[in-house]
């Protein structure tokens, strides 16, 4: 098979809670990019999902794949790694970035296409796997790749653990299935950890239309251990743009001097006091990161 056809991911459908049964194992879900490798004769070329060539960007992954002595083809993906262990999705862009630090980066691969000449995409998906952990045990794999272990069978406890751990969510695979390149497949179920949280408004931006100004997102802001307003980021979904009420109430609200912790003094936001307060559905928040995949609920007076 060529190699350009190895190189196109297979594709994950989306699901709203975790497969039962033990013909399924489920793997940790990173926030981080996609990103897939081809070693050949010793040279390792690093491909995004839409097939842009991320070699020279990141040249220690590259390495680290070089020395596993293999002619391997890896799927997997990219995550920036705090100190606390926790994938950080803002920190992984900006050292993806020209002059970024990439100590913090890291590929954990999930698969193995083809290995030393073999294609391996029509084999069991729990054989790929034993194949791929074979490989990254071999000496010289070095830190900079790490295989993503699973869990078969027991998916919604594994999914709860994930939750509670403030992660994105889980990835569910059977356990036999083949590599569907390029394709999206209900082999590959991504489950992710939703939760509503309260937030506290902490400004708002505008959006000229025909006939005047709508609301177009609002920013807010959570607490931090000390009990700190720390900035959270906007919400765009859900806000009310028809319906003007909630943007008269937060007009009467403007404190141009409001101060919130990691917020940038953003001249298109209009800060506010913080009296109204947003129930917000969206991942797991935590200070110092912001929102992602918000949709706005309610809105309360503090």
């Amino acid at each position: 098979m060529p190699a350009a056809t190895l190189l196109e991911p297979q594709l994950v459908d989306r699901a709203p809670r975790p497969p039962d049964g033990d013909n399924w194992l489920h793997e940790i879900k990173y926030d981080g990019y996609r990103l897939l490798a081809s070693c050949e004769r010793g040279t390792t070329r690093l491909y995004s999902r839409s097939g842009a060539d991320w070699t020279a960007r990141l040249p220690w992954i590259a390495n680290a794949i070089t020395s596993l002595g293999h002619d391997v083809h890896l799927d997997g993906e990219l995550v920036y790694l705090g100190d606390d262990g926790f994938p950080d999705f803002e920190r992984l862009w900006s050292a993806t970035r020209s002059g970024g630090e990439q100590a913090h980066l890291y590929y954990q691969v999930f698969d193995v296409l083809r290995l030393d000449g073999s294609d391996l995409t029509a084999k069991p998906l729990v054989e790929r796997k034993a194949r791929l952990l074979e490989v990254m045990r071999d000496e010289g794999a070095g830190t900079r790749l790490r295989y993503v272990s699973h869990v078969q069978g027991n998916g919604l406890e594994f999914f709860r653990a994930a939750d509670e751990l403030g992660l994105e969510g889980i990835v569910s695979k059977r356990t036999h299935s083949v590599y569907r390149a390029g394709i999206r497949s209900a082999d590959w179920l991504k489950v992710k950890c939703f939760r509503t949280q309260r937030f506290s408004i902490v400004g708002y931006t505008t959006e000229s239309v025909a006939g005047g100004e709508v609301l177009a997102t609002l920013a807010l802001a959570g607490t931090n251990e000390t009990g700190q307003l720390t900035y959270a980021g906007r919400v765009e979904f859900g806000v009310p743009r028809r319906d003007d009420t909630l943007l008269k109430a937060l007009r009467t609200l403007s404190e141009p001097t409001m101060a919130v912790a990691g917020a940038s003094q953003s001249a298109s936001i209009v800060w506010v006091e913080p009296k109204l307060s947003a129930e917000v559905r969206a991942l797991a928040w935590r200070p110092g990161r912001s929102l992602r995949h918000a949709v706005l609920g309610t809105v309360s007076i503090i």
